[in-house]
């Protein structure tokens, strides 16, 4: 039996699902990484990312098999070339066991590659066009979005506390973490739009200076603000379309909340009436049945999003021999 699990722990909040989504989008993600890879250069081009499941698992104490989410992760490709698998992880608390989680996530990264080319060798199906002969490097930014002070230990060697005999003994890790509200203004005009937004205010809140600011993704960097900061964003905002007037551009935005609000609640009250009419072996077992699906096309899709083959999902989703098909040639069960 597959289980999905979620490494914070519960159901993501409207913020974790706001900040996913912003960094989904790739001038967004390409703009961070340039920002804070290279010192604000274009070097990575918002066409080069490809989108890739953040899925992985592993086997539980219990012996079930567990699956772990990465935030964003993409592959950055030029020309079929693999440069770096780059992931993006979101905080809003401090976690002090967060090197173990990114040491977790880069080695499934890796263990994926290494069996991807393994059944690429086994299976002699190398396309000319694909010329990841090696193993790519996997790269993990931890951006934090908290107002606690982040204290906690970033390297392995640190949070093991480890004394000088073993030091030289076990390999150290240190993760790339990211405090918004220690980003110095020359580090923040080393982003560009929207980004360049969310630091700013992260660092300034209500003292952030602008009377307009022209953004890709106006809602959704919009949104984010408000549920950070409890703020609205007190000037006008331009749309690549043109600029728009705050009031009418936030007016229709609450008012799709409220609506998703309600909607939400009267789903969930149907949603309760209905489960208490089913028999509880009859629901466990569909349960069941549900979560194994998905848990193999989980990994079907993170497998051909990692071979490129995004033109494949549609057809794997829609079909059930296609998708059959693939699950025997991938050997998922």
């Amino acid at each position: 039996m597959f289980l999905l699990f979620n490494e914070k722990g519960g159901q993501l909040g409207e913020k974790d699902i706001l900040e996913k989504k912003l960094l989904m989008f790739n001038d967004v993600f390409a703009d961070f990484v340039n920002g804070i890879m290279f010192d604000g250069k274009d070097v990575v081009k918002e066409d080069e990312l490809v989108d890739l499941s953040g899925w992985s698992h592993y086997k539980g104490d219990d012996s079930k098999h567990r699956f772990q989410d990465r935030d964003v992760v993409k592959l950055w490709k030029k020309e079929n070339v693999v440069i770096s698998l780059i992931g993006i992880e979101n905080q809003d608390i401090p976690d002090e066991d967060m090197v173990f989680r990114v040491i977790s996530y880069d080695g499934a990264s890796y263990r994926t590659q290494l069996v991807e080319k393994e059944r690429r060798k086994r299976t002699k199906k190398t396309n000319k066009t694909d010329l990841r002969t090696d193993i790519y490097p996997v790269i993990t930014f931890v951006i934090y979005y908290g107002e606690e002070e982040w204290r906690h230990e970033i390297t392995l060697h640190k949070r093991l506390n480890l004394g000088s005999e073993l030091k030289h003994y076990v390999s150290d890790y240190s993760i790339n973490l990211i405090d918004l509200k220690k980003l110095s203004e020359d580090d923040i005009n080393k982003f560009k739009k929207d980004f360049k937004l969310i630091a700013d205010y992260m660092v300034k809140g209500s003292k952030h200076k602008a009377d307009r600011i022209d953004l890709n993704h106006p809602e959704e960097v919009s949104e984010l603000i408000l549920r950070l900061t409890g703020e609205e964003l007190p000037f006008e905002v331009e749309c690549e379309e043109g600029g728009k007037n705050m009031e009418k551009f936030f007016e229709p935005m609450f008012e799709r909340a409220e609506a998703r609000g309600e909607a939400r609640g009267r789903a969930e009250g149907r949603a309760e009436g209905e489960a208490r009419g089913r028999a509880e072996g009859e629901a466990r077992g569909r349960a069941e049945g549900k979560t194994e699906g998905e848990s193999c096309l989980a990994r079907l899709i993170s497998l051909l999003m990692s071979e490129g083959k995004n033109d494949k999902i549609k057809d794997v989703v829609e079909n059930e021999v296609i998708r059959h098909g693939l699950y025997k040639e991938y050997g998922i069960q």
